[in-house]
């Protein structure tokens, strides 16, 4: 992302990411807060408090990360569940078909799945804590990421923190909820200092 903002040309810039990205902005916004004006993580929250949650819940929600630990296996099943699988979880039906779709290309879920297969690696160097201005947006339906992590979040931003529940709103906001996303993203990077 450093390497991305440099071909930009951006000394500064905002950080917003959803699930997987989202994870990874709160680890840049934390180790390289002169570069990052503002963070704001959808669904996700700080990777310290996703751990601090795990006996509170957050383990049974994530069971599916020790089966992705699997090699092919996992593969298999996504595809194997197609785009309702993902309609289940709260998706929209037109973003479910076009995702099973791409699934179902040879080699395409190999390196998504490979993120989760990295993680007990990451254990060894944890996320800091964020100094810079937090928007943490969560709905109240996502079946993978829980109440306990996204409030025990607060416990790890130092900076200004705004933290949205989105009521009925499932893990796919960027989806399923931009009309209400898209507003608050662009109050919290007006807010955010120059």
């Amino acid at each position: 992302m450093l390497a991305l903002a440099d071909a930009a040309g951006a000394d500064r810039f905002d950080l917003l990411g959803h699930d997987w990205g989202a994870a990874v902005a709160w680890d840049l916004a934390a180790r390289r807060p002169d570069r990052v004006r503002s963070l704001t993580a959808l669904s996700t929250p700080h990777p310290a408090a996703f751990r601090e949650a795990l006996l509170r819940g957050q383990l049974l929600r994530s069971w599916y990360m020790l089966l992705f630990q699997l090699p092919a296996l996992p593969e298999l099943l996504i595809v194997a569940g197609g785009a309702s699988a993902l309609e289940k979880d709260g998706l929209d039906a037109s973003s479910a078909r076009r995702y099973a779709e791409r699934f179902s290309q040879r080699g395409a879920l190999t390196g998504p799945l490979n993120w989760y297969r990295a993680m007990p690696f990451g254990l060894r160097d944890p996320t800091p804590d964020v100094g810079v201005p937090v928007l943490y947006v969560w709905g109240t339906r996502d079946r993978y990421l829980g109440r306990a992590a996204a409030e025990a979040t607060a416990g790890h931003v130092r900076g200004p923190y705004r933290f949205e529940v989105l009521g009925g709103a499932s893990h796919w906001l960027p989806e399923t909820r931009a009309d209400r996303v898209a507003p608050l993203v662009l109050e919290h990077l007006g807010a955010a200092p120059a």
